[in-house]
């Protein structure tokens, strides 16, 4: 990749998600890498579907720069109910930081799968007072609960590594049911965590959250839920000046 810029805002931005991917990479064999330089054309091509590829446990990454025009203050009133709704919930958070972590979480999830608001798989929703919750299909995957004892919900795969212990150390847990052509014994797990949303973050958990992911979007094509989708949820995620002035009304009053 190779981009240019010389807004500040933007160059961090870029950093850090330089940094996030390398933190999720994982060592290749080298043998397998010079096979693979050999089977490359040397000439240069801007052709995108190359379909080889090096054995790798990281993530695979399909992304695209999107730059948005600034926003102003009209862009944000077109939902005044759903909008008071969300700063409301916000409010019950410990701290700005705390928010904008969830909704990293929440960007990992939208980006990652490349899921567009109106996918019908997508649940992203504020219909109970209190809480975010972002559902697949049939089962949440990401979950808020800023208020009381703040905490972060997520599903993950039974095969995680070290599940047990991630169950054990979970403040809130929940053993899904076994849906349709699913072994009862290796159903995915709900696992709430206080404190910052992405403290439990590693490279382990992540994958089986993933995971999970993964395997929701593949069970169904459409979600029972739909009635409860909230637009401006998924615009928290992916829409960095939205995010802003929405945080700024919920933890300063607008200002």
């Amino acid at each position: 990749m190779g981009v240019q810029f010389e807004e500040d805002d933007i160059i961090e931005e870029l950093q850090d998600w330089f940094l996030s991917l390398w933190s999720k990479s994982s060592s290749i064999d080298l043998d397998e890498f010079e096979d693979h330089i050999q089977s490359l054309s040397a000439m240069p091509t801007t052709h995108s579907g190359t379909t080889s590829s090096v054995t790798s446990e990281a993530p695979r990454v399909n992304a695209s720069f999107v730059k948005q025009d600034a926003l102003s203050e009209d862009d944000v009133e077109s939902d005044d109910e759903a909008r008071e709704t969300l700063v409301d919930i916000l409010q019950m958070a410990p701290s700005q930081e705390w928010a904008d972590s969830f909704f990293d979480l929440l960007a990992d999830v939208i980006l990652t799968w490349e899921l567009e608001s109106d996918d019908p798989r997508l649940v992203t929703s504020i219909a109970q007072k209190d809480r975010i919750a972002v559902s697949i299909n049939n089962r949440y995957v990401l979950g808020a609960f800023p208020a009381d004892e703040p905490s972060t919900g997520f599903t993950i795969e039974d095969s995680t590594k070290n599940v047990e212990s991630l169950i054990e150390e979970a403040d809130e847990y929940m053993a899904f049911e076994a849906l349709s052509g699913e072994d009862e014994g290796r159903t995915p797990h709900w696992v709430e965590y206080s404190a910052y949303p992405k403290r439990m973050m590693n490279d382990s958990f992540r994958r089986g959250w993933m995971k999970a992911i993964s395997d929701e979007l593949e069970r169904a094509s459409g979600s029972p839920y739909q009635q409860y989708h909230e637009p401006l949820v998924y615009r928290m995620a992916v829409d960095a000046d939205y995010r802003e002035l929405i945080l700024r009304d919920a933890f300063f009053g607008g200002l």
